[in-house]
């Protein structure tokens, strides 16, 4: 007699979690890229790898002797908005790898001068505050000269992170690179 015993392996995949893979967070603020009167609206996205900024709105200003002038732009991503078009593509990745590749390669390609994009591999050290004061991330970047009165500061990544602030500090606090207090 011969018994013939069938395993079936199944393969359970699961998208990523928030607080697990990344941090996701609506209604932020950061600066411009190219001019620091620029205040953009958006969200932030942050994985162990790195740091994503996806601007919705965009307010610039600029004023001389005589004239003041504000240039208001707002982003959508593939006709979507913003945060819409962002949770799909966390949603539909089924790793943090996956998606970090998806927006350093294919999203950045067509549109780096939208996006902002930090690897941690470029950070020599990061702060996450969240306190009453408020809320941001500031790093040091490896590539950055910082002396004499600039010594002691830092460039922001993000300046409000809003209701989550305490979520994404405990969500860097033990990351090397995070300078936070516990």
């Amino acid at each position: 007699m011969q018994i013939l015993i069938s395993c079936r392996t199944e393969l359970i995949e699961k998208n990523m979690q928030e607080y697990i893979d990344y941090v996701f967070v609506e209604d932020t603020r950061t600066i411009g890229k190219e001019n620091f009167m620029e205040q953009v609206k958006g969200l932030f996205v942050g994985t162990q790898n790195y740091f994503f900024f996806f601007p919705e709105k965009a307010e610039l200003f600029e004023q001389t002797y005589s004239t003041s002038t504000v240039t208001k732009t707002t982003y959508t991503y593939d006709g979507k908005p913003v945060p819409e078009y962002i949770l799909e593509q966390l949603n539909a990745m089924r790793s943090v790898r996956e998606f970090e590749a998806f927006i350093t390669t294919e999203l950045q390609g067509e549109m780096s001068e939208w996006i902002y994009i930090h690897s941690l591999e470029d950070i020599s050290e990061f702060k996450v505050n969240a306190n009453w004061m408020g809320s941001s991330i500031v790093a040091r970047f490896n590539n950055k000269k910082y002396s004499g009165a600039t010594k002691f500061t830092a460039t922001p990544v993000v300046l409000t992170l809003g209701k989550k602030k305490k979520e994404i500090k405990a969500f860097y606090v033990n990351h090397p690179k995070c300078k936070s207090k516990k």
